[in-house]
């Protein structure tokens, strides 16, 4: 019987112990680390997450957008106009992950084009649609340090909008980082300025009078922004 028992605990272990791998990393300012890599995507997503949501989560506090909030559909996708500011959200579901179920957030004028701009960079501006800008020499095309605005044709064509703009290709909601009152979001923001790049926020959601089984739209209605932080950017290859 104790055969078996011990048989079965090395078996339990090594079922557990193969989903994932560890290793020690060495950080920007030298620091040993120690990071587990697991086989399954959905998981390893997870736990970089969690660790990056530990890492920068601070209790924060936000003013809603007091002005008014136009809103349209276009072919491609639903904005939210913010005085002179639109946010875009894809229409098209990616990775399963629908944007516009999301679209309260917005309406609401809890996340608005200040805030994001801010949380992205120090200017707290909106970078512009632009290209790096292409130069014919010996023959071979170069890339300088000068930028190329987007044609005014293709922004009409794509965002029947020529201003400035902020467009959410998609929105997740994290519910392994989630408590009765709080709801956790990550948001992925495409910026074509320069070279195309993935910029990643979390928000945090709170309602003081909500539980886990309130609706969303019911949950947005009385809750307020408590948490964001661009976390990281992914340059597009």
């Amino acid at each position: 019987m104790v055969t078996r028992l011990i048989a079965f605990m090395l078996t339990f272990f090594s079922l557990n112990s193969c989903s994932y791998k560890t290793r020690t990393l060495t950080t920007i300012d030298d620091k040993k680390v120690r990071a587990r890599f697991y086989k399954d995507p959905n998981k390893q997503e997870a736990y970089e997450n969690k660790f990056l949501y530990k890492k920068y989560y601070t209790k924060m506090v936000f003013e809603k957008f007091n002005g008014k909030i136009f809103s349209d559909t276009t072919i491609n996708f639903t904005y939210f106009q913010f005085d002179s500011i639109r946010i875009y959200i894809d229409k098209t579901p990616i990775d399963g992950n629908r944007g516009l179920e999301y679209s309260g957030i917005f309406k609401s004028g809890l996340l608005f084009p200040k805030i994001i701009s801010c949380a992205l960079n120090s200017t707290c501006l909106v970078p512009q649609d632009s290209t790096h800008k292409m130069a014919i020499r010996h023959d071979s095309i170069m890339y300088t340090e000068m930028y190329l605005a987007f044609d005014t044709t293709f922004l009409v064509r794509n965002y029947n909008w020529t201003g400035s703009k902020i467009y959410f290709s998609n929105i997740k909601e994290l519910t392994y980082l989630e408590k009765k009152t709080t709801r956790v979001f990550e948001l992925e923001h495409k910026i074509y300025h320069g070279d195309p790049t993935d910029a990643y926020y979390f928000i945090e959601l709170t309602n003081d009078n909500a539980n886990k089984n309130t609706l969303l739209n019911e949950f947005i209605k009385g809750c307020r922004l408590t948490f964001l932080k661009h976390t990281y950017t992914l340059m597009e290859l």
